[in-house]
């Protein structure tokens, strides 16, 4: 047998230290390259797997056998998965007498991904879909194509009717997802809710940046398209006539839509109406009213900051005897109890809803805890 090792049309010199070039590539993107035996003897060529470099590999099968006046193809790969410039010599037995082992170098050259600024891939929210309402916390996550590291406290504007929200950041610094926790306020309303541009999100005299110090480029999906908070979530928070009373007591109407009913201080008298109403309450001392209409299963009391003041950490206050029920007459009493039924505080008459039963009131489906 006679061995010959050619590189495209070039013929290689065995022992060859000029290496031949695979060329250069980028972090992560191989490249193959073709060689071809020939044996112009006049017996069989006998192989044997080749011994490679660090940074190559062989692609396929190697032929073990060339006929006599035959030609066989290998591949080699130059792998890629680490920068630098990777070099030496393969190496295989024959059964050539005069050229056995067939070496020759090889070498070729990986460079680093170029320092790509990170981007934003994504804006969700973990909220369920549904409506809320004021006082609840709705996280917005904003994702980018990598961790990124913040300085400051960037903002993410949302789009929530006459007045937008202003939501801050909140955690997710060294992390690939950044949370702004969203607090729905008195006049906040939308029916899909979003942010309000693609330059919503802004630094605020931050800084929101990769490990090699690359200021992130902090454009936002298009609103509605995909990607965007509002394709990936239906987060709805319905509009309300606001009937906001005084420290004194007053007697408040609501209208036949939806209305959010802040009795303040003092007995208060109200009456929601129509519609889906809200009966707000944010202190202990905004008790002891009567509500006259109060629909089960349709109208909501929201204690969402009245629960914060009892620093309450648990997630249902009726079930913990934070808010209990006591019936009078045909009216029932929500009673409140800010260290629950085992602590040392004592329950206090709260409201008072005309008309109802216990059993109609008590279900967390009727009250906002938080």
């Amino acid at each position: 047998p006679e061995i010959e090792v050619k590189d495209g049309t070039t013929d290689i010199v065995d022992g060859t230290t000029t290496p031949i070039n695979f060329g250069s590539t980028t972090l992560g993107t191989p490249l193959v390259k073709n060689f071809t035996i020939n044996n112009t003897g006049n017996s069989a060529l006998s192989l044997t797997a080749p011994t490679l470099p660090t940074g190559f590999t062989l692609v396929g099968n190697f032929p073990t056998s060339v006929a006599a006046n035959a030609t066989a193809n290998f591949q080699l790969q130059l792998d890629a998965a680490a920068a630098g410039s990777p070099t030496g010599t393969i190496s295989f037995a024959n059964n050539d007498s005069d050229e056995n082992p067939f070496d020759f170098a090889i070498a070729g050259t990986v460079n680093p991904l170029p320092n790509l600024k990170p981007i934003v891939t994504n804006v969700t929210s973990t909220a369920p879909n549904g409506k809320y309402t004021i006082g609840q916390v709705i996280p917005i996550n904003v994702t980018f194509s990598e961790n990124v590291f913040v300085n400051g406290t960037p903002e993410l504007v949302l789009e929530t009717g006459a007045l937008d929200a202003v939501v801050k950041f909140s955690s997710g610094s060294g992390t690939n997802t950044l949370t702004f926790n969203y607090k729905v306020g008195v006049t906040h309303t939308t029916s899909d809710l979003d942010y309000v541009s693609r330059t919503a999100l802004n630094l605020n005299n931050g800084t929101i940046e990769d490990a090699d110090g690359n200021n992130a480029i902090l454009t936002l999906p298009t609103p509605g398209t995909t990607g965007s908070l509002s394709a990936n979530k239906e987060i709805q928070i319905p509009a309300f006539n606001i009937i906001a009373g005084t420290n004194r007591r007053d007697v408040l109407t609501g209208t036949n839509g939806s209305d959010r009913l802040i009795g303040e201080q003092a007995n208060d008298t109200l009456t929601g109406g129509a519609g889906a109403d809200e009966f707000v309450y944010n202190r202990i001392q905004d008790g002891f009213d009567t509500i006259k209409d109060f629909q089960p299963g349709i109208d909501k009391i929201v204690m969402t900051k009245l629960i914060a003041t009892f620093n309450y950490s648990g997630s249902n206050p009726i079930a913990d005897g934070i808010v209990s029920f006591s019936s009078r007459g045909s009216n029932t009493i929500l009673l409140l109890d800010p260290d629950g039924a085992d602590g040392s505080a004592h329950a206090r008459s709260y409201i008072s809803f005309r008309n109802l039963s216990v059993a109609d009131l008590n279900n967390p489906n009727n009250f906002v805890f938080s």
